[in-house]
């Protein structure tokens, strides 16, 4: 995409199984379907549902709003010393009194076995 707005045209039809249950994502007991949209526009990006699995917070944010990304590990040593510093807290509340940007917080896999690594993600809004 090469950092350019693109527009995904796909049809409302969800891949579902015989009980009429999405087979990927869903938001239980809601009946909406926008993410499993939003989904099925990641898969004709990628080319198939099977390029979607493994993927972490922040490719999603960076792919839907194009904003800049930091991503912070917890378990780096780096990220540590802002935390115990206290620079991390300092950095946060500069954010919020900005009030431009999205913060997700998730674990993810990584290397060949699944080890949890918990993130802090933070993509400020142009």
């Amino acid at each position: 995409m090469q950092g350019r707005w693109q527009t995904i045209t796909i049809d409302d039809y969800i891949p579902c199984s015989a009980n009429g249950s999405p087979f990927f994502i869903s938001i239980a007991g809601t009946g909406s379907i926008w993410l499993n949209l939003l989904e099925k526009a990641c898969a004709k990006v990628f080319g198939g549902y099977k390029y979607l699995e493994g993927g972490s917070a922040i490719e999603a944010l960076r792919m839907l709003t194009g904003a800049p990304l930091t991503s912070f590990c917890f378990k780096e040593a780096s990220v540590v010393e802002l935390i115990e510093n206290e620079s991390m807290a300092i950095l946060i509340k500069d954010f919020l009194s900005k009030r431009s940007f999205v913060l997700v917080a998730s674990t993810e896999p990584s290397g060949l076995f699944v080890k949890e690594k918990s993130h802090l993600h933070i993509g400020t809004a142009q």
